[in-house]
């Protein structure tokens, strides 16, 4: 049965049975539950949840995932490949979240390069490339480090990062990653954060000539909505499928997938459960 869902649920139980009644700023409330952390080994398959229906949540996390490696941060063009929830964050109908996650990894600290005039001496820090690069120069590197947290643009964003920065660890053959998320909804963003940074591993691992190691997820701030409580009690009573298989047709440069280069298969699941974003 899959390990991952094994992972996850201890986690949702920790925070049922430990979390404490805690506000929010959406003012839903949440059972919230001070640091927690998970570790997920990819030789045990993809650690997509099989107690509920994720299908069209990681066609969802490939769109997401591309759209951040290319540095976007307007949720119209999000929309355009099949992913339309960060509109709901968006400014206005153009689109502009500020910027947030992408732009950060490709341009920390940098003006909106989508103005046009800016020059190549006024962008900022392109962390992914220079990601790629120390990977394959200096793999025993202990500063192989991508941050979103960047004081000095949170301000502008539409909403500051929740998965704020992850490393990286080489070990002889293999890659690993470390994921810090500081804000964790437990129901609905976890089993997504989980899927995303896993598809990320692989594809920075085949980009880099690596085996997709192990996954660690730190997290700070766990919680559960309290609309999501009693969806969150029905899935950690349904027993696991074994776990799915990620298939990548072909190795490339990290810039250069498509949608279309990513696939499942053995992907046996539960029903849907559906719960209430909290904006």
């Amino acid at each position: 049965m899959s390990k991952a869902d094994d992972e996850y649920n201890r986690m949702v139980s920790a925070v049922l049975g430990l979390g404490k009644q805690r506000g929010d700023r959406t003012g839903t409330g949440t059972r919230s539950l001070f640091s927690y952390q998970m570790v997920f080994d990819m030789a045990d398959g993809f650690p997509l949840l099989t107690t509920k229906d994720m299908t069209q949540s990681f066609k969802h996390v490939i769109a997401e995932m591309l759209w951040m490696l290319k540095g976007s941060s307007n949720a119209n063009e999000l929309a355009d490949m099949g992913f339309g929830i960060w509109r709901k964050w968006a400014k206005d109908e153009s689109g502009d979240l500020g910027p947030v996650y992408g732009h950060q990894w490709r341009n920390f600290d940098g003006p909106d390069l989508s103005k046009g005039w800016v020059t190549e001496f006024d962008r900022g820090a392109d962390q992914i490339r220079w990601l790629m690069n120390e990977l394959e120069t200096n793999p025993e590197s202990r500063r192989m480090v991508v941050s979103a947290w960047n004081p000095n643009q949170l301000n502008e964003m539409a909403l500051p990062p929740c998965h704020w920065s992850f490393e990286l660890y080489v070990e002889d053959c293999y890659l690993n990653m470390k994921l810090h998320q500081r804000s964790c909804d437990v129901f609905l963003g976890v089993p997504y954060n989980i899927a995303e940074y896993a598809l990320l591993l692989h594809m920075i691992s085949l980009s880099a000539g690596y085996i997709p190691g192990t996954l660690v997820h730190d997290m700070t701030n766990v919680h559960i909505y309290n609309n999501h409580i009693e969806q969150m009690k029905e899935q950690i009573t349904r027993e696991p499928y074994p776990a799915p298989t990620l298939v990548v047709q072909g190795a490339r440069d990290i810039f250069d997938y498509e949608p279309s280069d990513f696939g499942l298969t053995h992907y046996q699941h539960h029903d849907k459960l559906t719960g209430q974003v909290s904006v």
